[in-house]
């Protein structure tokens, strides 16, 4: 590791010095305390971004390394103001700038949408869709079925709480897909089940295409895309009776699901990615 550690370093300050360019911008946390240490001396200005959810901890090395480097950055890159306010505490940081993610703003298929609920999570790494199998049972209406999009460890514990409560013809596993617009246009109701976020582009995703949306109230993102009770719901992480009940709420009243999902998809036009392209555009010269 130390080997292949240093001949990248060597690499990308060679790389830096060839293409000479003005501003660098270093996508990751993993990797900002590198970028910093291979342009000093270079004259470059050096832009750092955030892209975890901003309360994850590194390794203790990592750490050290940028609390150690963070300082010499010209400009830290955050998702979510929430991500500023805790950013700029962990590291001391007063110059930090909040450019959320974009999206494309799907046209609608003349379609009514189907009685599913959708989740889309790329990697199941917490229990958010364990909760969701519990509220369903709860629920007890088996006219609505869920359709689970992602793999991880968390799939064989969901399929094994499917084959105990007889759910087999009501929960679909999808696995990992990349044409996601047809799930979500067909969707009754999408939820986000996470309990942290760097920034939930999957919620951003199914609002763009008009899906009424339930979110936990996680750190950070959800609550800086929705207005609960106006165009989304959200609930507080794990808990799955406040969960059950919006639900509920929705479920049974279609005239809702739709006016939340028209009130999403235009508050997802402030999210364009031409905003996001012209925010860094106007970084890089400022």
């Amino acid at each position: 590791k130390l080997s292949y550690t240093l001949k990248l370093f060597f690499y990308v300050r060679n790389a830096l010095k060839i293409i000479g360019a003005k501003n660098v911008i270093s996508f990751g946390d993993w990797f900002n305390a590198f970028s910093l240490f291979a342009a000093i001396g270079l004259g470059r200005n050096v832009i750092i971004t955030n892209r975890m959810g901003p309360s994850s901890k590194l390794s203790t090395a990592h750490e050290i390394l940028n609390r150690l480097t963070y300082k010499w950055a010209n400009k830290l890159v955050v998702q979510t103001d929430r991500a500023k306010e805790i950013q700029s505490k962990r590291y001391g940081i007063r110059r930090v700038e909040v450019i959320p993610n974009g999206t494309d703003l799907p046209k609608l298929k003349e379609t009514s949408r189907g009685k599913n609920i959708l989740v889309v999570e790329g990697q199941w790494g917490e229990k958010g869709q364990l909760d969701l199998l519990k509220a369903y049972v709860a629920l007890n209406d088996r006219t609505w079925s869920i359709h689970l999009v992602g793999e991880g460890p968390m799939r064989k514990v969901c399929e094994e709480f499917v084959h105990q409560f007889g759910l087999r013809e009501n929960v679909i596993f999808y696995g990992h897909q990349t044409r996601l617009t047809d799930l979500y246009q067909n969707a009754g109701i999408f939820v986000l089940l996470s309990y942290y976020e760097g920034f939930p582009n999957a919620l951003l995703e199914a609002m763009a295409n008009g899906c009424c949306t339930i979110a936990s109230d996680c750190i950070a993102g959800p609550s800086e895309l929705i207005t609960d009770g106006l165009n989304g719901n959200l609930y507080p992480p794990g808990e799955i009776n406040i969960l059950t009940a919006k639900l509920k709420t929705l479920i049974f009243d279609c005239a809702l699901r739709d006016e939340q999902g028209a009130a999403a998809r235009r508050r997802a036009q402030d999210f364009s990615k031409i905003n996001q392209v012209r925010a860094f555009d106007q970084l890089l010269v400022s």
